[in-house]
């Protein structure tokens, strides 16, 4: 069998994925009539990355289990 062709052209990749479950008690985000601060949690939350570099470009695919990220950060990441 023949390379690949992600392998003949260089394309390289990489994935990551880290936990970013605040601690139990923290105020959280989402619904308006919450009066109480979290009590446990159901399911962690996470943030993952893509990234895929062919040598000459470098780009990345983010994803974060958040409802929004301040403007500057969202900034940050798009430059």
């Amino acid at each position: 069998m023949g390379e690949s062709s992600a392998a003949a052209s260089g394309l390289r990749g990489g994935a990551a994925r880290v936990c970013i479950t605040p601690p139990v008690g923290c105020a959280l985000a989402g619904y308006g009539a919450r009066e109480k601060h979290s009590c446990a949690v159901e399911d962690d939350l996470y943030a993952r990355v893509l990234v895929l570099d062919d040598g000459a470009t470098r780009s990345a695919i983010v994803s974060l289990d958040l409802i929004g990220v301040p403007s500057a950060l969202a900034r940050r990441l798009a430059a």
